[in-house]
């Protein structure tokens, strides 16, 4: 019994690691990205945002102001104070006011190729185009 329940919870974790397209990294390869759980924020479902209704409201201007020179809204400050969940809620209102979007994840150690390939995916572009264009 003990067996069957361990089974259960290694096709569980494998479900979820397929789910959120996480990569295998115990085979200590360099291509192969240790995964930072709060990139899985990106993917979790919205929670109330409180308090930064003047925040979202001046950053949605901003990202649909046509006449604006600049194409990047960027959001900053001190850890907490709801950066990523103040884009998530952006991102999620003004998407489809655009001909294609993509909300990706760059850390503190950020990595380029990593970057592009999560914005192609995004975009719509196929595995082949992936690999000749990136």
């Amino acid at each position: 019994m003990e067996i069957e329940k361990i089974k259960r919870r290694v096709a569980d974790i494998d479900r979820v690691r397929t789910t959120y397209n996480i990569t295998d990294t115990s085979n200590n390869n360099d291509d192969c990205i240790p995964l930072d759980r709060r990139r899985l924020f990106l993917h979790a479902d919205e929670t109330e945002v409180i308090g930064l209704d003047d925040d979202f409201n001046t950053l949605k201007a901003k990202l649909l102001d046509q006449d604006s020179p600049y194409g990047v809204v960027s959001i900053v400050g001190m850890p907490g104070l709801g950066k990523t969940t103040l884009a998530k809620k952006l991102y999620r209102h003004v998407r489809h006011q655009f001909e294609c979007s993509g909300l990706v994840y760059v850390s503190q150690q950020p990595r380029a190729g990593e970057i592009l390939r999560d914005i192609a995916k995004q975009v719509g572009l196929t595995e082949q185009e992936r690999k000749e264009n990136l």
